[in-house]
């Protein structure tokens, strides 16, 4: 709370910048102190939700990634935090153009932060498209159970019957048909994606004794940027359904599209042939070193279904690796909770096919232009 109070009060003294939208996603890159820095920013409403990069100038340094979360009101004051720490990390005004601040580094140490909206060659402006609903079990009934529904999407800005778009919609909303002009929009994906949910649930509304929790189902989905340079875009889908059970699941899955290639990017695509052994290795290796696994206790006896984790592929993409996502029940039972293995470039190039370490030099490069201090 003391950080709010002693910094906030610096930038009520900035004018105001009042958001124009209440939804939208932003590309913002600026400064963090003397730290190039980048974030991917979606809000909605009053909820944000962020993914910062931090750039350090120093060789031997390397850059650091952030996950946010926040709320803002309407006149755009900002507080930030990360998920399981609720302690404010960074205050300030936003807008969809501009976000300027207080950061709390290391040590408490406080920093200012600028941030501009920009959208160099090879990124993308993305608009944040949503809908939300609430569905009755049986019409006829006051009393009927209720599912909510909300999501939200991405969406390519002036792009109509491009590869692009039909490869988000493909990763959306999969179906055999060819991709009609109607059908290539945002609206058309998340209405499908309503009426999906609606006629499954609705399919229980024969069933007795619906005073039982499990009639009560939620759908929630939410997408987020984790890297939109250099012809890149990788998009993080988050989601969590509740259909009756003990537990709702929360799920994230992982888009990476090459769109100066118009190519998904993945496991086939960016790691030699005949690779999957070392690759598995590689990744168990890592994942003992982020988890201080002893050497001498196994995989198995730390909790996870194996001894061995193999390559999914649940792949993104930043600035200094190649990532693995393993949701719930993937390598581990549901209570020791989802796993991330980010292999860097350099342990991993010599697994990556000619396109892989294309697509690892234009990050490193990217990467390497952000740590030269402006």
């Amino acid at each position: 709370m003391g950080f709010s109070l002693r910094f906030l009060c610096v930038f009520l003294l900035i004018p105001a910048i009042l958001p124009a939208q209440s939804s939208f996603y932003s590309r913002l890159e600026g400064n963090i102190g003397p730290d190039h820095a980048i974030m991917h920013l979606i809000r909605m409403q009053h909820d944000v939700e962020a993914c910062l990069y931090i750039f350090k100038p120093l060789a031997h340094q390397t850059g650091e990634q952030f996950t946010l979360v926040g709320n803002v009101n309407d006149q755009g004051l900002i507080s930030l935090h990360e998920p399981a720490n609720t302690l404010e990390t960074f205050v300030g005004k936003l807008s969809a153009k501009r976000l300027e601040g207080a950061w709390q580094a290391e040590h408490g140490l406080m920093q200012t932060a600028r941030f501009e909206a920009q959208y160099p060659p090879g990124s993308l402006m993305l608009s944040l498209k949503s809908k939300a609903a609430t569905i009755q079990l049986n019409e006829q009934q006051t009393d009927s159970p209720e599912a909510s529904f909300e999501m939200s999407l991405l969406w390519p800005d002036d792009q109509h019957d491009t590869t692009l778009v039909k490869l988000l919609y493909a990763w959306l909303l999969p179906v055999s048909d060819t991709i009609s002009r109607e059908k290539s929009s945002a609206e058309f994906i998340l209405d499908a994606s309503l009426e999906q949910f609606r006629a499954s649930y609705q399919q229980l509304s024969g069933s007795t004794n619906t005073d039982s929790p499990s009639f009560y189902w939620i759908k929630s989905e939410q997408q987020q940027v984790l890297v939109n340079d250099s012809d890149l875009l990788c998009i993080e889908r988050s989601s969590y359904a509740f259909t009756g059970g003990a537990h709702g699941i929360e799920n994230f899955r992982y888009l990476l599209i090459d769109h100066r290639k118009n190519l998904v990017l993945n496991r086939q695509n960016l790691f030699l042939p005949k690779s999957d052994s070392l690759l598995n290795s590689l990744i168990t290796q890592v994942f003992r070193e982020n988890n201080k696994v002893p050497v001498n206790q196994s995989l198995s006896e730390f909790g996870l279904f194996g001894d061995t984790i193999s390559a999914n592929d649940n792949i993104f993409i930043n600035y200094t690796g190649i990532g693995f996502y393993f949701n719930s029940y993937e390598i581990a039972p549901y209570a020791f909770g989802q796993s991330t293995v980010v292999i860097p470039f350099n342990k991993i190039l010599p697994l990556m096919t000619e396109l892989g370490k294309e697509v690892a030099e234009r990050m490193t490069n990217m990467y390497k232009l952000r740590r030269i201090t402006e």
